[in-house]
């Protein structure tokens, strides 16, 4: 099958397409049958987040709750925001930089990963 061709459909927008393949082989085109071949980078390592403590933000926040309720948590650029936390575990993709004693409820544990 030849590969699709590829409209460009204004003057505004650049001259990109997406392909892939083998070294040597023909280009794949990317399209909705074939999709663009992809995984997610594995979490290499965790640090402890503690209440009023600013870390280094990582690529997200991993938070073992035992008592629901909400959280404040300090993002990479210092806004915050309120979550409520469900009883469990559950990974954020937030950089957090850490989160607020002050109106946090929830009762958990939380690790910044990287």
């Amino acid at each position: 099958m030849p590969n699709p061709q590829i409209n460009h459909p204004s003057l505004s927008v650049p001259f990109v397409a997406l392909a892939f393949g083998a070294a040597g082989d023909a280009a794949v085109p990317v399209t909705p049958a074939s999709g663009l071949p992809m995984r997610e980078a594995p979490y290499a390592a965790a640090r402890a987040l503690a209440a009023n403590t600013v870390v280094t933000p990582g690529r997200a926040v991993m938070a073992d709750c035992s008592v629901a309720g909400p959280a404040v948590l300090e993002l990479a650029d210092a806004s915050q925001i309120t979550l409520t936390l469900p009883a469990g575990l559950l990974i954020l993709p937030l950089a957090v930089q850490r989160f607020l004693a002050a109106g946090t409820t929830a009762v958990f544990s939380a690790w910044v990963l990287d």
